[in-house]
């Protein structure tokens, strides 16, 4: 449930939007290391002077495109947190508001 006074409800606030920055914070972590991990996996190749062309063109295509999936999935990802608490705020209020006849 919501909180009564005003500064619990911006500490309420303040808090709902930390996690929704985090949820960002997330992807972008996931993003990076993916990245690393695939530069990591291409860097022998590059040492041994291997050049498979194809691979490596449509590899970097694709590590490129990972970067601009990440605010479509924070996006997503935070809509679904807001619809869930939205939800469970709802299901409180619901269940404390006495039943009126």
């Amino acid at each position: 449930m919501l909180p009564e006074s005003p500064r619990d409800r911006l500490e309420w606030a303040i808090t709902e939007s930390v996690v929704i920055f985090g949820i960002l914070l997330f992807w972008v972590g996931v993003a990076a290391v993916v990245t690393i991990v695939a530069r990591l996996l291409t860097l022998p190749l590059e040492l041994l002077d291997i050049h498979l062309l194809l691979l490596h063109a449509e590899f970097g295509r694709a590590i490129t495109g990972l970067w601009g999936v990440v605010v479509p999935l924070t996006i997503v990802t935070a809509t679904l947190y807001v619809i869930v608490r939205a939800g469970g705020l709802l299901i409180d209020y619901y269940r404390r508001e006495p039943q009126r006849q």
